[in-house]
This record gives structure tokens, sequence and C-alpha cells, in this order.
């Protein structure tokens, strides 16, 4: 686990704030030479110092599941009437 000491990156709390983790992780892992681990640790021991940050991150994964579902369901009935199109030939 890195220094707790050391400042937590700017861009990667920016990353943070865009619902972007994985770049925040990339940003800490590079800024402070850890592997990757070691890094998702920082990430998240510094979400969970940050309650108005966590509340955002699990809003923004929220929104990205039901955008995911949606998709899916759009995607689903798409094939069903391309099957039905198709079907009745």
């Amino acid at each position: 686990m890195p220094d707790s000491s050391r400042p937590f990156p700017p861009t990667a709390a920016a990353a943070l704030s865009n619902g972007n983790k994985i770049e925040a992780i990339k940003i800490v892992r590079q800024e402070w030479g850890l592997d990757l681990k070691d890094a998702k640790d920082a990430v998240e021991a510094y979400v969970k110092t940050q309650p108005a940050l966590a509340a955002t991150m699990q809003e923004a994964s929220a929104s990205s599941q039901r955008g995911c579902i949606t998709w899916l369901l759009v995607l689903a009935l798409a094939g069903a009437a391309v099957y039905y199109f198709l079907r009745a030939r």
C-alpha cells in the first residue's frame, strides 16, 4: 500500500469525479509507480475517504448498468423482429 502522506494525484481525482475509475487507477500507477493491485487499492482507499465521490461513482455505475440493459433489450427486440420477418417468408 502506498504511503498515506503522499497526496492523491489531482488528475486521478478528476477522473474519479467523472466516473472513470479505470483511468484513475492508470494515473495512480503511472505517477506513483505502483503495480495494478496496489494502485487499485489506493484508488479504492481514496474513494472511501470521499463520501460524495463514492455516491457519485455508485450513481454512475448504476446509470451505466441501466444503459447496458436498455441496449440489450433493444437488440433482443430487433433480433426477434428480424427472426419474425425472415420466418414469415
